[in-house]
């Protein structure tokens, strides 16, 4: 297993509470140089299969410039440190900034050994450079397995003496990024934080950050889907628990994150301070947290609000998720959509994906319903907007699923549904596109298919009202809906578990919503966010502001 970096770079036009010092980096500049020689051996496809993506320069920068210098010493971790490029711009920052002379240790994870040479080289010039300052350094580069080496921080163990157990003033990583085998070994020794997919950088996140003190520092490079997704909700439950976010900066675009690594994933910069005290990292009372955006890993076009931490975590049903608003218009969407108090759950509705699964039927698929014995099967190729299209000239897939023993479970009564289509790209105007499915448009078939890109709402042993449809797909097409889902959402998923956590006003007023939609005779011109402000208290400037954003 490789460690390295898989991220992005940050630069010098940091708020004034952020300030970059550039005027001397050529100690992370020969990392950097040494970095590229390496990427340069060693092909990208090679180095993707385990995870292996250097961080730039930039954004090495911005990370190293959170942790606080007024310590003498400082006891460091990387678990997976590549050539040293996080390394070498946390000793950059320390020559540039640092008042006092400083004891420096680093503990630097890496078993690949063609790797391991630039480590040293980067870190021995790391010693050489601090010394002349004044400073010491102080290294051992761990040939291990990051996990397979630091599971007895888990619980302890009956077999270590506390000699065994070292904890750090601060770690810093761009971890490896793959997905893992619920066999694995490194699965196996996290067996209690794995829900359904792992990936290994939530298992570097949660073995460094219980290796840090009381009041260390964590700054990580990872996925925005460890926020919300379900994968990832045992270890991120553990990590809002255990420490308290100061700081999350996000990168807007997909692309470019890592210069010339070809790499489409939205990241997020985490830094945070670990609690061990689960009351101050929940409390209300607790300061604001910061938020930064920046278009991409020039830092360029760059923003900065300070969001209160009751608005950054948001807490559902035992479920813990991280939000990122990133402008005063999502803080106040959040502090709206807040105030409704149910879930689908409440009303005896709930979200499910699609059961039908192409490849694994594929000798139940058709290409039209011409025979008795099909029925009709969606895609998302099939809801446009309000209405759905079956069948479609042109589609090049199935459009129907023979009805026998082997489909029947993966077959869902014609009843009335809303539509959810399953993903979309972060580029497109909305994340939630919502359609309803009423049993009398199908209503000469017993069943439908739907295919495993659409989600659909359901109500669990009778079915939904035609007003309840309606209803709530009108609210879900609203832009303060989609607002506050995407600040909670980190990908371009729609998942079920976060639109079954969704706030909700009461079932009344769905009901009311979708009655008077239905006599409206002027549908197609209606403003949703507009309308749905009859029925549910939504400020009109708030509308305004939603309404430019959506325009712009």
């Amino acid at each position: 297993m490789h460690s390295g970096s898989w991220h992005m770079s940050s630069t010098s036009v940091i708020s004034s509470t952020h300030q970059i010092v550039t005027s001397e980096d050529a100690l992370l500049n020969c990392a950097i140089e040494l970095s590229r020689l390496y990427a340069k051996e060693i092909p990208l496809s090679k180095r993707k299969e385990s995870g292996q993506i250097f961080t730039p320069k930039k954004t090495a920068m911005y990370m190293a410039n959170f942790f606080d210098l007024s310590k003498s010493d400082l006891s460091l971790l990387d678990p997976g440190s590549g050539t040293g490029n996080l390394l070498s711009a946390v000793c950059q920052r320390i020559i540039n900034e640092a008042k006092h002379p400083m004891n420096v240790r680093i503990d630097a994870f890496e078993n690949d050994s063609h790797v391991i040479p630039y480590l040293e080289q980067v870190l021995d010039i790391c010693t050489n450079e601090l010394e002349k300052r004044g400073h010491s350094l102080q290294y051992t580069i761990i040939k291990e397995d990051f996990i397979q080496s630091s599971q007895k921080y888990l619980n302890g163990s009956l077999f270590s003496s506390q000699d065994d157990y070292h904890y750090y003033d601060a770690v810093i990583s761009n971890p490896p990024y793959f997905k893992m085998s619920k066999n694995s070994i490194q699965a196996i020794v996290l067996k209690d934080f794995v829900a359904g997919q792992p990936n290994i950088f939530s298992f570097f996140m949660l073995l460094s950050a219980r290796m840090l003190k009381r009041g260390g520092e964590f700054v990580f490079i990872i996925p925005r889907s460890f926020c919300s997704g379900l994968y990832y909700e045992k270890i991120r439950r553990w990590f809002v628990y255990n420490t308290r976010i100061k700081w999350i900066h996000s990168f807007e675009s997909r692309r470019n994150a890592f210069g010339d690594d070809d790499i489409l994933q939205e990241n997020i910069i985490l830094y945070a301070i670990k609690t061990d005290d689960k009351t101050s990292s929940l409390s209300n009372a607790c300061s604001p947290s910061k938020i930064s955006s920046s278009y991409d890993n020039t830092f360029d076009i760059y923003t900065e609000i300070e969001v209160p931490y009751q608005d950054l975590i948001y807490r559902r049903d035992k479920g813990s998720f991280i939000r990122i608003p990133t402008s005063k218009t999502e803080l106040d969407v959040i502090k709206t959509v807040d105030l409704w108090s149910h879930t689908l759950e409440d009303f005896g509705l709930r979200m499910s994906t699609g059961p039908v699964v192409d490849f694994r039927t594929k000798e139940n698929l058709r290409s039209k319903c011409s025979q008795d014995g099909c029925v009709p099967l969606l895609w998302m190729q099939n809801v446009r907007g309000e209405t759905i299209a079956w069948p479609v000239d042109g589609l090049n897939k199935p459009q129907a699923i023979e009805v026998n023993s082997s489909t029947k479970n993966i077959l869902l009564p014609v009843k009335n549904y809303v539509l959810i289509k399953r993903f979309t790209s972060k580029e497109q105007n909305r994340r939630i596109y919502a359609t309803p499915f009423l049993k009398t448009d199908f209503n000469t078939y017993n069943y439908i298919g739907l295919e495993n890109h659409l989600n659909y709402i359901h109500r669990f042993r009778s079915e939904m009202t035609v007003d309840e449809v309606y209803g709530l797909t009108v609210l879900l097409n609203t832009k303060i809906v989609d607002t506050f889902f995407r600040v909670l959402n980190g990908n371009t998923q729609v998942n079920a578990s976060e639109i079954n956590l969704l706030p909700l006003p009461d079932i009344d007023i769905i009901r009311k919503i979708g009655k008077s939609y239905l006599d409206n005779k002027e549908q197609d011109s209606l403003e949703l966010d507009r309308f749905v402000s009859e029925f549910i208290d939504i400020d009109s400037m708030l509308i305004n502001r939603l309404t430019e954003l959506g325009s712009a």
